[in-house]
């Protein structure tokens, strides 16, 4: 069943938005371990929880590395290359 067409619009708008906010403000983010890119987004720390904006689509792996910084990893191993996985480009 189809979204009636103001909720498509609202849908369109919020992406937009959120789009425009990545453009400002958005920044790359990098696996830790393979560093390749993994997408552009903005990560927000709030009472020890993360929210990234931007990786709606995407799955990454967020750990904290000390106090003050994070690290972002491939969710799946088989995009990560590594010695192991030779068959990952």
């Amino acid at each position: 069943m189809r979204d009636s067409l103001p909720t498509r619009i609202a849908r369109r708008l919020a992406r937009g938005v959120e789009w425009a906010f990545l453009r400002l403000v958005g920044r790359q983010l990098i696996c830790a371990e393979c560093g390749r890119r993994l997408l552009v987004a903005f990560p927000v720390v709030w009472r020890g929880r993360v929210r990234v904006i931007g990786a709606r689509e995407y799955n990454v792996r967020v750990s904290f590395r000390d106090k003050t910084s994070l690290e972002f990893r491939h969710m799946e191993l088989d995009q990560c290359p590594a010695p192991e996985r030779p068959w990952v480009t």
